[in-house]
C-alpha cells in the first residue's frame, strides 16, 4: 500500500512539475511579502458567512450556473493542482486508517 502511495504522489508530482508546451508559470513577487502581520480574531463569532441563497432563486442559479462555466473552463494548470489535492487526500485517509 506505502508503495502505491509513493508512485501515485511521485506521479502527481511529475504531472504537476512539469510545464506544457503552450503554458509557463510565473509567480509574481508580492511586495508586501514577510511584512504581513497575523490577524487574531477575539472569537469565532467575529466573521460571519452569508446566509446560503434558497434553492432556485434568481441568485442561487447564477451561483450554480458561474460555478459550472468556471469547472468546464479549468486551464490544464487548474487540472494539474486538483490532482495533487486529491492524492493529498488520498494520502490523509491512507494514514488515517493506518492510525486507528
Amino acid at each position: 500500500m506505502a508503495i502505491l502511495f509513493v508512485a501515485l504522489i511521485a506521479v502527481g508530482f511529475g504531472i504537476i512539475l512539469t510545464p506544457t508546451s503552450k503554458e509557463s508559470i510565473v509567480f509574481a513577487k508580492e511586495p508586501t511579502g514577510g511584512r504581513w502581520a497575523p490577524l487574531v480574531l477575539n472569537s469565532s463569532d467575529a466573521i460571519h458567512a452569508p446566509a446560503q441563497p434558497s434553492r432556485n432563486t434568481q441568485q442561487f442559479n447564477q451561483e450554480i450556473n458561474e460555478l459550472l462555466a468556471l469547472q468546464s473552463n479549468r486551464t490544464a494548470h487548474v487540472k494539474k493542482i486538483f490532482l495533487i489535492g486529491m492524492l493529498a487526500q488520498v494520502f490523509v485517509g491512507m494514514r488515517l486508517r493506518a492510525l486507528s
